[in-house]
């Protein structure tokens, strides 16, 4: 079978729980006998927006979609006409049995559109409540608050110094940057001064900030779409049924939705030495 995975980012440029799960399944699958390809955004100012790019992380075949958020719209957060362009092209590049989605964000619903074309079986993993939460899909307020309940207005100022919608200023200074050749540099200082960089970018967040009100009718706007394109899923796999619950509450077919928890990898215990310093884990 050729599957094709989704994700929003991904080794080893970005190390987190999606990524590294993402990354199993897939030399999971190809251990089964499975044909498996990657497909991923990359976040990389020294790179040409909307480029496509391959590379081999492993054995795994990866393609990256350079995205830097120079819309700076909400739009552009989940519904990206380019994007959408690029994902149907590598979808019918690689013309896969199945497609496996384990996140939009950075990437565009567009994708279960052009699966659904070519009549592809369609499964979306719930790792997070993006879905109802455009604020990395973590329901929690910028100012470390839950949301125990999803209110637009609320979400509406929590967005409004959101990094995926710059105002023109900073979209003007990243253009400025890019086609002076300097994108590399500015991709380097993300890296090496990664607070002070965070600081800039906030203040030129700052100049001229999103209307909540406006952002409010968006947010409603992007739970309209959201709900019709992953009606077209094949099934919405859950990890925990709290997920599903959260799901559901937010407008998921609940006939569609189902847990599943999360796989993990058996085998053999590996011991590790003692060290000097006290070591602490944390499973959650």
């Amino acid at each position: 079978m050729r599957i094709l995975l989704t994700t929003h980012a991904f080794l080893p440029d970005s190390v987190a729980g999606v990524e590294v799960y993402t990354a199993r399944l897939a030399t999971a699958l190809l251990g089964l006998g499975h044909t498996v390809r990657v497909v991923t955004a990359v976040h990389d100012l020294a790179g040409v927006p909307y480029s496509v790019r391959r590379r081999s992380v492993g054995p795994l075949d990866v393609a990256e979609i350079v995205n830097t958020h120079a819309e700076g719209t909400l739009e552009a957060t989940y519904r990206n006409a380019a994007i959408d362009r690029i994902l149907n092209e590598l979808i019918l590049d690689f013309r896969p049995d199945c497609l496996h989605a384990q996140h939009l964000l950075n990437l565009s619903s567009g994708l279960f559109a052009s699966a659904s074309a070519l009549r592809l079986p369609i499964f979306l993993t719930l790792h997070d409540y993006w879905l109802s939460c455009p604020r990395d899909g973590l329901r929690m307020r910028a100012d470390g608050g839950l949301c125990l309940s999803v209110d637009h207005d609320t979400c509406a100022s929590c967005l409004g110094n959101s990094p995926y919608l710059p105002p023109p200023l900073q979209r003007g200074a990243m253009r400025a940057v890019q086609r002076a050749g300097l994108g590399r540099l500015l991709h380097l200082c993300r890296r090496v001064w990664p607070r002070t960089t965070l600081r800039i970018l906030s203040a030129l967040r700052h100049t001229i900030p999103a209307r909540p009100s406006q952002l409010s009718a968006q947010l409603d706007q992007r739970d309209i779409h959201l709900r019709e394109r992953i009606a077209t899923a094949t099934a919405i796999l859950a990890p925990t049924r709290f997920a599903m619950d959260r799901a559901v509450e937010w407008g998921a077919p609940k006939d569609r939705v189902r847990v599943l928890p999360l796989g993990a990898i058996t085998g053999p215990i590996r011991r590790r030495e003692a060290a000097p310093r006290r070591r602490f884990a944390y499973l959650g």
